[in-house]
């Protein structure tokens, strides 16, 4: 197995149980699918630290095969209202409006409370393929990254990932991570005057997942 990044090589193969255990450096790593999406063209698999022959801590995780094609296209045709898949089920959906202007607006709504919060992203562009957003960090920016994967219907998969750098060094804020974003209609900037934010929605009870 390589590692596309680092193209480190490791060794791996199914166990008797289809465990894809991989041998690391630190240890080993096991994978195994369990669901297929038909609809997102995504796969739901668990991964696992592995020790002794067994899985230990595992977790949850989204899979999907990179497919020649996938992108957002020109600018007008990323300017959309996206939703963010790892929250698409849940009772907080996440979006990411995109408008044409360059700028946009992260937007956060509680289904139960019937309110949205609103955040302003000041400027996003795309660099080649890939789709950056950036926000102040700092005297810097925070950079958010979709390195496109694939494009099933209106569900675009990306590797995303967050970096920030106020110019004391860059952080990592999201490590790279498989997420799906679905096309939920043309983004349009609020009317003039309207104030950004709508609402404000704790999540101190909702799941740790960075948004």
């Amino acid at each position: 197995m390589q590692f596309q990044t680092s193209g480190h090589v490791v060794s791996a193969a199914f166990d008797a149980n289809q465990w894809l255990v991989i041998n690391l450096p630190t240890g080993q790593r096991a994978y195994t699918r369990l669901a297929v999406d038909n609809k997102t063209g995504g796969e739901t698999w668990l991964m696992a630290d592995w020790v002794g022959g067994k899985a230990q801590r595992v977790e949850e995780t989204l899979v999907v095969k990179p497919a020649t094609g996938a992108g957002f296209g020109t600018v007008t045709q990323a300017s959309r209202m996206w939703e963010s898949g790892l929250f698409i089920e849940s009772r907080t959906p996440f979006f990411f409006y995109l408008y044409k202007n360059g700028t946009g607006e992260r937007v956060l709504k509680d289904l139960d409370l019937g309110t949205e919060s609103r955040t302003p992203i000041p400027s996003w562009h795309l660099d080649g393929l890939n789709l950056v957003q950036q926000r102040p960090f700092g005297p810097g920016t925070r950079d958010r990254t979709w390195v496109p994967l694939s494009n099933v219907g209106k569900n675009h998969w990306v590797m995303e990932s967050e970096t920030a750098d106020d110019g004391s060094g860059a952080i990592v804020l999201i490590k790279p991570r498989v997420n799906y974003y679905l096309d939920t209609g043309k983004a349009v900037p609020p009317a003039s005057g309207l104030k950004a934010s709508q609402g404000f929605v704790s999540m101190s009870d909702k799941p740790k997942v960075a948004r």
